[in-house]
């Protein structure tokens, strides 16, 4: 019975490619062989697919393991964040509104969002956070308030001179000159 690593690397990938993530790593100390067939596109290709479907398609960035990296740090950011919706879709957005669980949460991570050009976030940010945010290339970083009005959950987006207070079901619900806004974002 010959050794496995007399195998051809068509067919070590093909073998590979049903591994799971710690297993394939593992498979890169081995040796030199098995470390250039873990590293093959091909592998990476296969476990995006495989692991992350069309999003890994959609978000395809021109190397198949830096686009399995950005795929599963978008899925970690997803869990941490509790965001909705597709990881290629958190990618390929350009607003994303964190409400203050979520801005806690903010951390290094949230650099990966490349196409992100307006941030919202609650307005008791502290300073570490800030810096995080300042590292992003973002056209306006806006604040709001989170309060519970009469049981209804309502957020209060400041947007320039107006602010725009959206209830839990994500209508408008009224819109405030700048005169009134001192008022109610006493927070």
């Amino acid at each position: 019975m010959e050794p496995i690593d007399s195998l051809s690397e068509e067919l070590l990938i093909h073998i590979f490619s049903f591994l799971n993530l710690d297993s394939l790593i593992r498979c890169c100390l081995i040796n030199n062989k098995f470390y250039r067939i873990v590293l093959d596109k091909e592998i990476w290709k296969k476990f995006g697919k495989r692991d992350y479907g069309d999003c890994y398609q959609k978000i395809y960035i021109g190397d198949s393991l830096k686009t399995y990296q950005l795929c599963f740090s978008l899925n970690l950011l997803k869990e941490k964040l509790k965001l909705n919706g597709s990881i290629s879709n958190i990618y390929l957005q350009q607003d994303l509104l964190l409400d203050l669980n979520q801005t806690e949460k903010i951390d290094e991570t949230l650099l990966i969002l490349k196409n992100l050009k307006y941030l919202y976030v609650s307005d008791t940010i502290n300073e570490s956070k800030e810096k995080i945010i300042g590292k992003m290339n973002l056209v306006k970083i806006k604040k709001f308030c989170e309060r519970q009005l009469r049981g209804s959950y309502i957020q209060m987006i400041l947007m320039g001179g107006e602010i725009k207070i959206k209830g839990d079901d994500g209508q408008r619900l009224v819109n405030i000159e700048n005169g009134l806004a001192g008022i109610l974002l006493a927070c």
